[in-house]
């Protein structure tokens, strides 16, 4: 043994003899060896001793182990003494990230761990994997010593091992014979110069007893070996208390200055403070209800009894504030801001404007004509502008006299007629315009047309198809809208919007410059129907 205060090294022959034997079965190949000992036997001077004079590894790797550390910071402690400068990954298993760092190469190495029973069931399996690996390698020889105290890692190691023929080993620490007792304390009394009747007294004690080195030194954890010269306590060191205590005083000195300035500060910013104009002192008002209480005690009852209707009707919020002597009150008559809307306009909400609704023919013209290409707004045609101000209702006419409502049923009666004049001629004179409405509701619905124009008039009908030459390629159709015939020139048949886009690309410049746009069979047959009354 050794202690603090000089280099000799006590050999003890118990202790020898388990060194020799740690010698011998590490030589040869890989182990897992678990060395027992009860507190104070000297393990931690053991596992020191072994590694500096017995251990002919090439490689020593020591662990100490404490309560705080994880499996992760052990593997690190343990890879960084085997391999130098090695590139690990802390939660890979021990035996992976030796076979990634050794890359195929050799190793030689000792594993002593002190405190073994503090370590976890999971590193245990992964230092036991690690011998078994060993032993399969040619060029692997890695042996694992276990400091611990008897009976902590039986249990483990049993279940790791279970199944395998080899066995972890188990070496225990056996105690001083009366003769190395007596030699111990020899050294002890010679390094800390102990007299001889502090001898006899140790000696006495130890008498039929289980000898130590750490019963010896009377110390229960004691592992090391080394005695302290002073047996006093050393003294505390109350400078950290003494700073602690100055530095509370401190903060309440600051405390007591920063509340002896400041409020003097708010109390001067408070009496220069200057209100908003329109506002007034709290203590101007009292003095202004207590003038108007005495000099005119009846009015300010009334004043304060009903509120002012001129007030009432220009929207100001009168405060009314009660006197502190006879109940007076007093009107302010600032004006408060306007009450916040929270009632937004919304969908589902009523308002005042009017709602322009728009019909589905507009809505189906603008979709083709954004199908085609386009942005919508050439399919807004004159007649598709006519709806919308059809959806829009009109304002209220006044009341009509008996007269007025007389003559506008006459002249209801005219239009009806007239338009019954018009159907008629056009069916005596098939010729003269191409009406074919029969012909386009047998037209797939799926497909689609490009319209020329939309008018009103059947004079005006044809004399466009007579002057730009279009009597055998046009059709034409009625319809009703806003309670007027309309005549619906269209041109062709085709199966999508991009092929009646290339239609007009071929057209007449004329022809183009009357701005035609695709427009589907399915709204053509909706408008033929609308003017049949269904």
């Amino acid at each position: 043994m050794t202690d603090t205060f000089d280099t000799l090294a006590l050999d003890l022959e118990s202790q020898t003899q388990l060194l020799s034997r740690l010698q011998f079965i590490t030589r040869f190949s890989a182990n897992l060896i678990q060395v027992t000992g009860p507190e104070g036997a000297g393990k931690t001077w053991l596992s020191e001793r072994y590694m500096e004079q017995w251990a002919d590894a090439h490689v020593h790797a020591l662990l100490a182990c404490h309560t705080a550390q994880s499996d992760a910071q052990r593997r690190a402690i343990l890879l960084r003494q085997i391999v130098k400068d090695g590139v690990f990954n802390e939660a890979d298993p021990l035996i992976d990230s030796l076979t990634m760092m050794l890359d195929g190469g050799g190793c030689d190495a000792l594993l002593v761990i002190d405190d073994a029973h503090r370590l976890t069931p999971g590193l245990l399996s992964e230092l036991w994997a690690l011998v078994q690996h060993a032993q399969h390698q040619a060029n692997w020889r890695i042996n694992v010593v276990l400091f611990a105290l008897p009976g902590k890692l039986n249990k483990w190691l049993g279940q790791v091992s279970y199944g395998h023929e080899q066995k972890p080993l188990e070496l225990e620490v056996s105690p001083l014979n009366e003769g190395e007792a007596e030699m111990f304390i020899d050294v002890l009394a010679v390094t800390q110069r102990i007299g001889g009747e502090k001898k006899k007294q140790w000696l006495a004690k130890l008498a039929n007893q289980t000898v130590y080195p750490g019963t010896i030194m009377g110390k229960e954890n004691q592992e090391t070996g080394a005695v302290s010269k002073d047996k006093k306590k050393p003294a505390k060191n109350n400078k950290p208390f003494l700073m602690l205590i100055l530095a509370v005083v401190l903060m309440i000195l600051g405390a007591g200055a920063i509340w002896w300035v400041f409020p003097s500060q708010q109390d001067d910013s408070a009496s220069e403070m200057v209100l908003p104009e329109g506002l007034k002192n709290l203590d101007d008002l009292l003095n202004e209800q207590e003038e108007q209480t005495i000099t005119d005690p009846q009015t300010a009852t009334q004043t304060g009894a009903q509120p002012s209707a001129t007030n009432a009707g220009a929207g100001t919020d009168t405060i009314a504030s009660p006197s502190m002597d006879n109940g007076a009150v007093t009107e302010d008559q600032a004006t408060l801001p306007e009450d916040i809307n929270g009632e937004g306009l919304t969908v589902g909400r009523s308002d005042e404007g009017q709602r322009v609704v728009v019909p589905d023919d507009v809505v189906d013209a603008i979709i083709d004509e954004q199908d085609a290409g386009g942005d919508g707004t050439d399919a807004v045609d004159e007649p598709l502008a006519s709806e919308i101000s059809e959806a829009v209702p009109a304002p209220a006419a006044p009341q009509a006299s008996t007269s007025d409502t007389a003559q506008d049923e006459q002249t209801a009666s005219e239009d009806q007629a007239s338009t019954s004049a018009n159907r008629a001629q056009d069916a005596r004179e098939p010729g003269a315009l191409p009406l074919v409405p029969q012909a386009l509701l047998n037209v797939s619905a799926q497909r689609y047309a490009l319209q020329l124009a939309a008018l009103q008039s059947r004079a005006d009908a044809v004399a466009l198809i007579e002057n730009y030459q279009l009597a055998d390629r046009v059709q034409v159709y009625q319809t009703q809208r806003n309670n007027a015939t309309w005549y619906m020139v269209l041109l062709g048949d085709y199966a999508s919007v991009t092929e009646a886009r290339r239609a007009e690309l071929n057209l007449a410049d004329n022809v183009r410059a009357l701005q035609p746009f695709v427009k589907s069979f399915s709204q053509i047959h909706r408008e033929i129907n609308r003017a049949n009354g269904q």
